[in-house]
Formats: C-alpha cells, structure tokens, sequence
C-alpha cells in the first residue's frame, strides 16, 4: 500500500476522530489487511492496540499488541519492538505489575541504545507511573521525569511531553503540592491540544502514528479528571463538576467506556464533597453497569469498594460491610492482592465501629500477612494506623502507640505528608491518654505546623481540639481557652464555606429556573405581539375617543397628584417628630448601657483569677443597672403610646446625665 494512501487514511481518520474509538476500531481493522509494508502495518496495530484498549478494556488490546511486537522482531524493527513492548505492558492487567514493568525496562533500553528520543520518553512516563502509582516512591518517579523534560525537543512527540507532565501533576496532587500539579496539569493540556494542530511526523514513518488518531483527545480526558482532584481538594466544588462534565462528555463523544466510568466515579466523589450521598451513589452504580459490561473486574471492585467507602461514611455499617464483601470476593477471583488488604482493612473498620475489636483486630493481622508475603511497604502505613486504632479501642495506649510510630516513619518515607499529618495527631491522643500532656503538646504541635502546609482544614480543626484537650490537662487554661476558640473559628469556617457552596448551587438553579420562565413569557409576548398587529387599523379609527378619554384622565392625574403632595408633606412632619423621640430614647438608654459594657471581660477574668467576692459585687451593680434601665423603657413606653394621636414627647428627668443616679 502506497504511503499516500495511508497518510490520507489518518487525516480522514484524525478528522472524524469524534465518532469514538470504536469507529477508530473498525477503521484500522479494514486498514489493516491493505498494509503491506511491515513498519506501517506494526504502526496500524499499535494504534489498533491503543484504541481498542480505550473502547473495551486492557485486555482487548493483548492480540494485536502480541502480533506487532512479533512483526517487528521479525524484521529487526528496534524502535518498532520497543514501542510494541510498551502497548503490550498496558494491556497487562493491574495484577501483573511486575510483569508490565519488566516491559517497560526493556522498551526503555532499547529506545536509549538505539537513540529514539521520543519513543525513549513514551517508555520514561510509564517507568515512572510504575514507581509512583504502585511503589508510592515519589521521589524516583519525579527525577526520572525531571531528566526526561530535559531531554524534549523537537524530536519528541507532543503526546509524550503532555503526558509526562500529566504524571509529574498526578505525583504532586498525591504529594500535596496543589499549585505544582496545576501548572503541570495546564502544559499537559497545551500539549495534548497541539497533537491535533501539530500533528507529529514519525520519520520512520513519514507520518504520524496511529497511536495518535485520537487527536490527544483521550489523555485530555485522563488530565481533566486529574485536575478535577485538585480543584476538589482546594475546595472549589464547581471548577471539579465543570472539568468532570467535559471529560464525561469527552468521553461518551470519544466512545472511551472506561474513561466514561471513571469520570462517573470522581463524579460521584464531587458530590460526597457537597453532601449529596444519594447523587453519588447514582454515579458510582451508572460506573459499575459500565464495568460489568467491559467484564473488567479490577475497576468493578474498586467502584464496589467505594460504594461500601461511601456507606461507611454514613454510619450504614451493615450496607457497607455488604459492599466491601463483595469487593473482596471480586479482588479474590482475580487474584488483586494490593485490594485483598484493602478490602481486609475496610472490614477491620466496620467491625472497630462496631466495638468488635477482636475481629477487627483479625482483619488487619491478615490484611499484614498479605502485606508481608508482597514484600510491598507501601500499605503498611495505612495497616498499621488500622492496628493502633484498635489497641487504643482495647485500653492498650501504649501498644498503639507503637504502631502511631511505625505509621509516621513510613507515611514520611514515602513523602505522604497528609498521612504524617493524621499519624502526629493520633500519636499527640495517645500520649495525653497515657497522661502525657508535655508529649502530646509537643506532637500535636509537630502536626499543626505540617498541617499549614499540607493538611485540610478538618485536620487543622481536629488538631487545634487536640491541643485543648492536652493544655487543659497540663494546667494550661489559658492557652487551652486559645486553641478552643481557633477551633470554633475553623468549625465555623467550614460550615459556612459548605453553606455557601449550597446558597450558589441554588442561586444557579434559581437563575437557570427564572430564564426558563423570561423564555416562556417571551414566547407568549411574541404570540400577543402578532395579533396586536392585526387590531391596529381598529385602533387608529377609535383614536380620537381615546383622546378625550386621555384627557380626563390626565384631570383626575392632576387632581391625584395634589393629594399626594399634600400626604407626603405631612409624612415629613411626622418622620421629623418620630426622629426627634427616638433621639430623646437614645440618649437616655445610653449610660445605663455603657455600664454594662466590658462586663463579660470582667467575668471570665475573675473566673481565671477566682475571686467570687468580685463576682458578686459585679452581679448586684448588673441587676442595678438593669433594672434602672428597665425602668427608662417602661416610663418611655408610657410616653409614646399615651400619646399615639398627637405624638406629644414626654423628656423624662429619671435618668438624666445630671442625675446622681446616672452617676
């Protein structure tokens, strides 16, 4: 097949690439048997691969994947073969992670060896999403980044450099680093945005892959749900809607399934945020009809998982154990060892509600066996906060303790400082139940100055009623009075940011609700307005009636105007008399006010100094003052409705500024 051929063939493709993968699917299928050359056809089967694995699931893409890679070892194709080995690691499932990684080591070699630049980056993002995504080692994941931007240029692909900026902005997102993985989410979408305006043209090819006859379309989607997080984590519930709403649609335009359950599920997560249960659930069940469709049972597990999540939440402990059940025996069947102690920990959790802490207790010790026999450090953290929570349901602070601390070293081991943050604040509870408060104090304050920075603004409010509790018990009341009040304030602060949230959302259905209506009401003017049009030779002949009907009215007008003047002046003297009274009333309230001001500073001083006897002589100066007070309102009340006819003001000499009394 002629190489025009093919190149004519992509650009029909590139431009109807909204009909979604599966039309993608069905036209490199018939593409294919007319592709004689070997590196074109290995191309046609990797983007055969990439869009089937897209529509259907991983697991769809493995035969054409398996038949490219063998096609280019037969012709000695290196760039071929490694470019093969890389689709073929993502249609390994995620049970076989090894196994994909072992793939992705060799496509990288090969890229390096033979000096292919942007197939050498294709394989540095998938090495590094493996240290990331299932090592949670953050620190090698984002140096093998850094040097692979270092290395962009013009040879490079931008699918690739969009996509290392994608994992560098998913890396910081997990990190805490918001501000990072935003401005890593916005070059990614630059990037993927150019890879339909500047296609890039593999010299090897003399076009571009059919890796990229989506157009970026589907990594655009994969970064709008990433970004998504971000913008729910800073709390900015509308912005995650609005980018979830275009990746869904994106995703139904593209005919990406997955992507189509994955966008429902942060959805779902959208509106647990907003405290809309009901509506989540709806989203994660429409993600699981989807799964279950796929036969993907991975994904099936993991929405079942945080359906269960989602009840646990709402205090359903029996729904959610039904859940999380189910999930187990899905993780089970497929052999997901990574979500078995996933599962074994959220059972632990049900049963630890319950005050069952010996069989929570047995979940988490075997949630550890599988965590042992994996050799993977990267759950244990999680394992061992579990563990200490029950030790600590069993009276055993001490031993809970221990597992505090082998939480903390871990959760900073792996750079998750919103773990450290939750580990600080359990070690600081322990330490003030074992009668510690010095301790506690101190790590309470180690998680309040890592909150500032990495934590959420429940965590800063928990800290700040742990440090109240803890200076209250180490005799500091005054500083134990300072933290309870930051509490408060961000207590506070919380509820009216989520009640603001909801006044907007219902400012928005208001407003959509009244354009409805200004719609309809226009629709009816029109209609009126046509037939109006009909009725104007009829007007024009009773003109001149009218007329002289016009002409009275504007008599009575006249008329009516005069009446009104003549009200609205006597309103004006009425509003002078009533402005005069109340000046009157306010000037004598005064004094006995401003003797009551700064008494609930004097109160909580003599509490803090214990001095009843001046408690007692400031109670009997309140009810004094009080009661003069009661007596002003009374006499001025006397005054003003004895007289409501003619308003006459009575100045009352009982309180006046000269009086000893007022003294």
């Amino acid at each position: 097949m002629s190489k025009s051929f093919l190149i004519a063939s992509l650009l029909s493709l590139l431009s109807v690439a909204g009909f979604g993968q599966p039309y993608l699917v069905d036209s490199l299928r018939s593409i294919l048997p007319k592709t004689k050359d070997p590196i074109q056809r290995v191309d046609v089967l990797l983007g055969l691969t990439r869009a089937l694995t897209f529509a259907s699931g991983a697991a769809s893409g493995k035969a054409s994947a398996e038949e490219a890679l063998k096609l280019a070892k037969s012709i000695n194709d290196q760039e071929g073969i490694a470019q093969a080995l890389i689709m073929k690691a993502n249609t390994v499932g995620p049970t076989q992670i090894e196994e994909s990684h072992t793939y992705i080591l060799q496509a990288l070699q090969i890229a390096r060896r033979i000096g292919a630049k942007s197939t050498e980056a294709f394989a540095i993002y998938h090495e590094a999403e493996h240290y990331i995504y299932y090592k949670n080692d953050f620190k090698t994941g984002l140096q093998l980044l850094e040097e692979a931007l270092k290395k962009t240029e013009h040879g490079v692909a931008d699918k690739h450099i969009g996509n290392i900026h994608k994992v560098m902005g998913r890396a910081y997102l997990t990190a805490g680093n918001s501000e990072k993985a935003r401005r890593h989410f916005q070059k990614a979408l630059t990037h993927f945005d150019r890879v339909k305006s500047h296609p890039f043209t593999d010299p090897r090819l003399g076009r571009p892959s059919y890796m990229d006859a989506d157009g970026g379309a589907l990594n655009k989607i994969q970064v709008l749900i990433y970004q998504s997080r971000e913008f729910l984590d800073q709390g900015q519930a509308s912005r995650a809607m609005g980018d979830l709403r275009n990746a869904l649609s994106l995703s139904k335009e593209m005919g990406s399934l997955d992507n189509q359950a994955w966008a429902r599920e942060e959805l779902g997560l959208v509106y647990v945020a907003q405290g809309k249960l009901d509506r989540a659930i709806e989203q994660y069940k429409e993600a699981i009809q989807i799964y279950e469709a796929m036969g993907s049972s991975t994904y099936l597990a993991g929405a079942v998982q945080y359906i269960g999540d989602l009840y646990f939440q709402f205090k359903d402990y029996d729904v959610a154990e039904t859940y999380y059940k189910r999930a187990f025996r899905l993780n089970k069947a497929t052999f997901d060892s990574l979500q078995m102690i996933r599962s074994y920990s959220s059972l632990g959790r049900v049963a630890l509600q319950r005050n069952q802490p010996d069989r929570a207790l047995d979940y988490f010790e075997k949630a550890l066996q599988i965590n042992q026999a994996l050799k993977d450090s990267s759950q244990l953290a999680n394992i061992y906060g579990s563990m200490a929570f029950v030790w600590r349901a069993k009276q055993n602070s001490s031993k809970a303790l221990a597992y505090n601390f082998l939480s903390l070293a871990l959760s900073k081991r792996f750079n998750d400082q919103p773990g450290a943050v939750n580990h600080l604040l359990d070690i600081s509870n322990n330490y003030r139940m074992l009668g510690k408060p010095d301790s506690a104090i101190y790590y309470g304050l180690q998680a309040s100055e890592l909150a500032q920075t990495y934590g959420f603004l429940g965590q800063q409010k928990n800290i700040q009623l742990a440090l109240s509790y803890a200076e209250e018990e180490a005799g500091n009341y005054a500083q134990a009075l300072a933290y309870h009040k930051t509490y408060l304030q961000l207590h506070d602060s919380i509820y009216s940011a989520n009640a603001s949230l909801k006044l907007k959302e219902e400012q928005v259905r208001q407003n959509v609700a009244d354009y409805q209506r200004e719609k309809e009401q226009a629709q009816r003017e029109a209609v009126l307005l046509h037939t109006r049009n009909r009725l104007y030779l009829a007007l024009a002949a009773a003109l001149l009636a009218i007329l002289l009907v016009g002409g009275y009215l504007f008599f009575q007008l006249r008329q009516a105007q005069r009446q009104l003047q003549s009200k609205n002046l006597q309103l004006q003297q009425l509003n002078l008399t009533k402005d005069r009274f109340f000046g009157i009333i306010a000037h004598d309230i005064r004094s006995p006010i401003v003797a009551l001001d700064s008494v609930a500073e004097q109160i909580e001083y003599y509490l803090e100094t214990q001095r009843p006897e001046k408690l007692d002589l400031l109670a009997k100066r309140v009810d004094k003052t009080v009661k003069q007070l009661s007596a002003l309102l009374t006499t001025s009340s006397a005054g003003l409705y004895s007289n409501r006819g003619s308003c006459r003001i009575i100045r009352n000499p009982f309180l006046s500024p000269a009086s000893p009394k007022a003294q």
